[in-house]
């Protein structure tokens, strides 16, 4: 089963050298797309009715710059300052996935540290791209009921890459029968809808915060909008020239060798757990010979893996998955059964919508042919990719969408809009091999590497949230990152903090 990087990005591009001139993003920038906006009651979008909190719908063509029946309703919020004056300009959130619905995160973000400090003296603007969360009208909602299916029973990789491509040719077959164009869901649509919603709400410029996928649109704001664009902020960084665009099985392996390497700091932690990835295997075999039986499917091996991926891409969890390894190793079902319950469904990070994710990772991420890139990792790690398909992105692809971006959109030339890269330690998702990646495609960036922490680790305490506003009231200047140096050696923890996790499992 190919692992793709559906909450926070995917797999990504190697870079393609098409030279252009230095400084072209600002030659290739274009008419700013149009749309039109209006307000909504945030209920009918199922937003708190809170006290600085608007929200909106906003209008724009599928297909931006041509004529076209279908119009798309993109349910925008707007999280107001909190200060009495403002301190600088706006922040647009780019979400992660592609496919996850963003204005889910809103009821907890109200509460978020790094929120409340965002938003003293600046609006912050969060809206659903478009075919995911509430935007209308939704792609193919059989694709996804398909693909849920597909998660729960998790059968075998040849029969769920046969039945994933059959429920890609329904999907292309029903858009367009419908008048719907597959190749307008993207990155660079998405980023003209960001720039058609900034034009509606006002803003002379903005600065961008992306996590993950986000990255790709925001690359793109840059590109195509760059005067309108004041800074950007990638909170765990997914640039168009990822070493892990092909395939997440490297940025795991990546993300428990950083793990593995912290814990042998430690004598205590490096003879507890001495070979985290050989007891991951252990697992993975063992499930993959025996699933578990759940209410409405099974845990196998690909689905333990996927549970242990989904705590170490979190900062909070990430530092109970030496424990949970060594104790599936030994053979602790039960505890495997309850930690896969919330870590390892189709939705861990929020409703999404399949046939969004694959419509923008065809377009956006996989390379043609993306089999070379997952066979040549199936032989780098086949204790992580025993039941890995490498055919899956080629044919889905090929069923659903078979256009790709241009070459230009994975171009390594830099763009100039100051920029702060966070790269967190662990991170299995988006690992330092990607922000060294991104380094080169950024001409005025810093980058803040976080020990201990794994994606998104902008919000891990007050010195990395302090760097970001900082930036934000200077983003031309030299960022103080000083404080990372000095913060405490990260500790990984024993049994008794894995217990306490396991306790509060529903």
């Amino acid at each position: 089963m190919t692992m793709h990087l559906s909450l926070l990005a995917a797999a990504m591009l190697s870079s393609i050298a098409h030279a252009r001139p230095a400084g072209s993003e600002v030659a290739d920038a274009r008419p700013a797309p149009a749309g039109t906006y209006a307000r909504v009651d945030c209920r009918s979008i199922d937003v708190p009715d809170a006290v600085g909190v608007e929200c909106g719908r906003l209008q724009v063509p599928e297909r931006h710059g041509a004529n076209g029946a279908v119009t798309l309703s993109l349910p925008v919020v707007v999280l107001r300052r909190s200060g009495a004056e403002p301190t600088g300009d706006p922040i647009l959130y780019l979400h992660g996935g592609p496919g996850i619905a963003t204005l889910e995160v809103v009821p907890g973000w109200l509460e978020a540290p790094s929120v409340k400090a965002l938003r003293a003296g600046r609006d912050l603007v969060l809206f659903d791209q478009r075919g995911s969360g509430k935007s209308t009208p939704a792609i193919c909602p059989e694709f996804d009921a398909a693909l849920d299916k597909l998660a729960a029973e998790a059968p075998g990789a040849a029969v769920e890459l046969r039945r994933k491509r059959e429920a890609a040719s329904a999907c292309r077959k029903s858009m367009v029968e419908r008048g719907r164009d597959p190749a307008a869901y993207s990155s660079t649509a998405i980023a003209d809808d960001a720039e058609a919603l900034r034009q509606a709400l006002g803003y002379r410029q903005w600065n961008v915060l992306a996590t993950s996928f986000g990255s790709l649109p925001a690359f793109e704001l840059a590109r195509r909008h760059p005067a309108q664009v004041r800074s950007i902020i990638f909170n765990s960084v997914f640039a168009p020239n990822s070493p892990n665009r092909a395939e997440q099985v490297s940025a795991l392996a990546e993300g428990l060798a950083a793990l593995q390497a912290r814990c042998n700091l430690d004598e205590t932690c490096r003879a507890r757990y001495p070979d985290m990835r050989k007891d991951a295997a252990s697992a993975i075999a063992r499930y993959d010979r025996s699933p578990l039986k759940t209410a409405d499917g099974q845990v196998s091996g690909s689905t333990f893996l996927g549970t242990a991926w989904n705590l170490l891409v979190r900062g909070r969890t990430a530092a109970v998955v030496p424990e949970l390894l060594r104790r599936a190793a030994a053979g602790d079902d039960a505890m495997v059964l309850k930690v896969a319950g919330p870590f390892s469904g189709p939705h861990t990070f929020g409703t999404t919508s399949y046939a969004q994710k694959w419509l923008v990772e065809c377009h956006d991420i996989y390379p043609r042919p993306s089999a070379p890139a997952i066979r040549k990792a199936v032989v780098a790690h086949p204790d992580l990719a025993q039941d890995m398909e490498p055919d899956e992105p080629d044919q889905v692809c090929a069923a659903l969408q078979p256009q790709q971006a241009p070459a230009a959109f994975f171009d390594a030339t830099p763009v100039s809009v100051p920029a702060l890269v966070y790269a967190g330690e662990y991170d299995p998702a988006t690992p330092t091999s990607d922000a060294t990646a991104a380094m080169r495609m950024l001409a005025k960036a810093t980058l803040v590497s976080v020990a201990g922490a794994s994606h998104s680790a902008m919000g891990t305490d007050d010195c990395t949230r302090g760097i970001a506003l900082r930036f934000l009231d200077e983003p031309t200047g030299k960022p103080d990152i000083s404080c990372v140096a000095s913060m405490p050696a990260p500790v990984v923890p024993g049994p008794a903090v894995f217990d306490e996790f396991f306790k509060a499992l529903p």
